[in-house]
């Protein structure tokens, strides 16, 4: 299946990383009502467009030029807007402005999604985003330039934290405003499915943190089994941190199998990798290790933290 190209900001990033020789330059100018102007500009290898895997996006005006005697399609889009917040072809990212703050990330991401780019990929890739706004800016986890108005992002500073902020005013920087909130899953709980833990604040969110890497959104779907440590970081340095556990698998049983009928005694061991809950046999509590000698027909129940169970049904004659 062919790829198409599509540049549009942040989400540039994610969608051309694979590229070999590419680099892009979006930039902005928001005027304070919310409209603007944007423009995007790609180079992309003309080596690596010969393997048939990429498509060049129709919306761009597309020419061939020469760097450093390298051959490269180089596609510009200009587009005029009327409300940030609403950008075509940004579907999948969340955009807040008003005079108070700027800010730019995805939607929703999986734990998979992540700015822990490695140093090769940053080299293969080399993105700046350039955005004017109408306030000066007081804070941002970009580069002020000198009309204090107009902020430069590069992929290295997306690699440190993958969203865009600016704060225009002290009122988000109001160290009264209490520590995000982490929602959609319990500190210390252990669940069976599919988790999508949500970060709000009273003011502009910095990180987004899971397991050590930095995601670029505030909402993050959880699909792995494992062990979550999220994080979430306010621009006035607040946190918030939440450890959790997502288990789909049931627990093991050893010693006897469902449906099985045995003519001696047999010892039964139990685990799960994240620990269990509880195991009764025939209603009664059952400890990993013991023995069932006496004959009759039993029910072992082995229940996780995260409620998966095992049930196994035997007899000994």
């Amino acid at each position: 299946m062919k790829r198409k190209i599509v540049v549009a900001m942040l989400t540039v990033v994610l969608m051309l990383a694979t590229l070999c020789g590419c680099s892009g330059d979006t930039t902005m100018n928001i005027e304070e009502n919310g409209s603007g102007t944007l423009q995007s500009v790609v180079m992309i290898e003309k080596e690596y467009l010969t393997d048939g895997n990429v498509t060049l996006d129709k919306d761009y005006t597309w020419q061939d030029v020469t760097v450093g005697g390298k051959a490269y399609k180089k596609g510009t889009r200009n587009i005029t807007f009327n409300d940030v917040t609403k950008i075509e072809d940004m579907d999948d990212a969340q955009i807040a402005f008003n005079s108070n703050y700027f800010f730019l990330k995805n939607k929703t991401a999986t734990e998979a999604v992540s700015s822990s780019y490695d140093e090769e990929m940053k080299k293969l890739f080399q993105q700046t985003y350039t955005f004017t706004f109408p306030y000066e800016v007081k804070k941002t986890n970009g580069r002020i330039q000198d009309d204090k108005k107009t902020v430069v992002w590069k992929n290295d500073e997306l690699y440190k934290n993958y969203n865009c902020w600016a704060i225009f005013t002290e009122s988000p920087l109001d160290s009264s405003i209490a520590a995000p909130k982490l929602t959609g899953a319990k500190n210390n709980g252990y669940y069976r499915k599919n988790v999508t833990v949500k970060a709000t604040s009273g003011t502009v969110i910095d990180r987004f943190v899971v397991n050590g890497k930095m995601i670029g959104t505030n909402n993050c779907i959880f699909v792995k089994e494992g062990k979550k440590i999220v994080s979430c970081i306010d621009v006035n340095g607040k946190s918030t941190k939440i450890t959790f556990v997502i288990d789909k698998t049931k627990p093991v049983v050893k010693g006897v199998v469902n449906g099985k009928t045995y003519t001696s005694a047999k010892q039964i061991k139990f685990s799960d990798k994240f620990g269990v809950k509880s195991a009764t046999l025939n209603g009664k509590k059952f400890s990993s290790g013991s023995k069932v000698s006496k004959k009759g027909t039993y029910r072992l129940v082995v229940t996780d933290k995260a409620g998966n169970q095992n049930i196994v049904k035997f007899k000994i004659k």
